[in-house]
């Protein structure tokens, strides 16, 4: 290889023609030489072809120093991330009970499910018993249920027992054959519903109150707009 065709191996390899593109085009075509030699594999593109690039990278690339405080400048620019509420809430300790399967309909279960939610444990579980809801009785059972499981298992506080949550599923239907006249039978199917209450304590309620006296004191003072004359006030009405 002569004098002259190393040098155009380096310029083609030069810094300036690597960010033009140049390098690109050796990557695919292969430079020969006045006596048909093939250039060294650098040229021709291969894995000192990818070395040659990755040091070039590195030599023209910021300092690791200056990248740290750029990005460290674009994280102060950006907003503080906020926790929500619902992962706020639910940071505290709480139970979930899950009742069997009752032979009822959603829209009977449902009023009695938001009668009990947000209510004192005792309150929910008297208004369950006192009810004249034939599915009542099993809510009253479910939500004892859910009290010693929340006793035992979550750690809850008994005295100071609220339902935090509770809502109605639909169930699989129950189907079963019903004789019609002369010989024909038809399928009766029957709606079945399951109730589902979350429990808490004080350490909730206290941390929700908390929460709302907060953004109560947090809330800006109102301020009335400036008083301001009319101008070319006429005979009827003007706003």
């Amino acid at each position: 290889m002569s004098l002259l065709d190393f040098r155009r191996a380096v310029t083609i390899l030069s810094p300036v023609g690597f960010f033009k593109s140049s390098l690109y085009n050796c990557y695919h075509t292969t430079v020969t030489c006045r006596n048909n030699n093939s250039v060294p594999e650098i040229v021709r593109g291969g894995p000192a072809l990818l070395q040659h690039a990755a040091s070039l990278r590195d030599q023209y690339s910021p300092p690791k120093a200056l990248q740290e405080n750029e990005t460290e400048k674009e994280r102060k620019k950006q907003p503080r991330k906020r926790i929500p509420i619902k992962k706020l809430l639910s940071m505290d300790p709480f139970h979930v009970h899950k009742s069997m399967m009752m032979h009822s309909s959603y829209k009977k279960v449902a009023p009695l499910c938001r009668q009990i939610a947000r209510q004192p444990f005792y309150d929910a579980l008297l208004q369950m018993q006192m009810s004249s809801k034939r599915v009542s009785k099993r809510i009253a059972h479910a939500l004892v249920e859910a009290k010693e499981n929340a006793i035992k298992e979550s750690d809850l506080d008994p005295s100071t027992l609220y339902v935090s949550e509770a809502w109605v599923g639909r169930g699989p239907y129950s189907k079963k054959i019903w004789p019609l006249s002369r010989g024909r039978t038809a399928i009766r199917r029957s709606p079945r519903v399951h109730v589902t209450v979350v429990l808490k304590d004080k350490r909730a309620l206290m941390r929700f109150v908390q929460y709302r006296l907060q953004r109560k004191d947090n809330k800006p003072v109102w301020q009335p707009l400036q008083d301001k004359p009319f101008y070319n006030k006429r005979n009827q009405f003007t706003c």
